[in-house]
């Protein structure tokens, strides 16, 4: 789980853009749908969508499983103390590891845009499938 937040506003109150990528279950199998949620722990309503970003931890650096991966370009509003549920497929050639997924969430009255991660393990498929 990343926490991110940035504060923007001239004088009086500023809005908070902040919020926090949550992973349940933090395991997956190759081929599995991985829930993860948006949480909106700041003060605006922020923007979040489809769009993520799966790196594998390779020992030294953290490399783009599919970097040209598309999306629908749908947007969801996240209130202050909310959540959006989302999915990210984990592909089915991926290999047993240390996996991190990202993605930027927007706010209408704050800095442009914050970055959140959460790190997930990818275990070996199970002898059923």
């Amino acid at each position: 789980m990343s926490r991110g937040s940035a504060d923007s506003g001239a004088g009086g109150v500023r809005p908070v853009l902040a919020g926090e990528l949550v992973l349940a279950p933090d395991v997956a199998r190759p081929g599995e749908k991985l829930p993860y949620a948006i949480v909106n722990t700041g003060t605006v309503a922020l923007m979040c969508g489809h769009p993520y970003l799966l790196e594998r931890w390779d020992e030294e650096s953290w490399v783009a499983v599919v970097p040209d991966m598309a999306f629908t370009l749908q947007g969801y509003g996240v209130v202050p103390g909310g959540r959006k549920e989302l999915t990210a497929e984990i592909p089915t050639d991926a290999v047993a590891g240390l996996y991190r997924i990202s993605t930027r969430v927007f706010g209408r009255h704050a800095p442009p845009a914050l970055r959140l991660s959460g790190t997930f393990e990818v275990i070996a498929p199970s002898s059923n499938q």
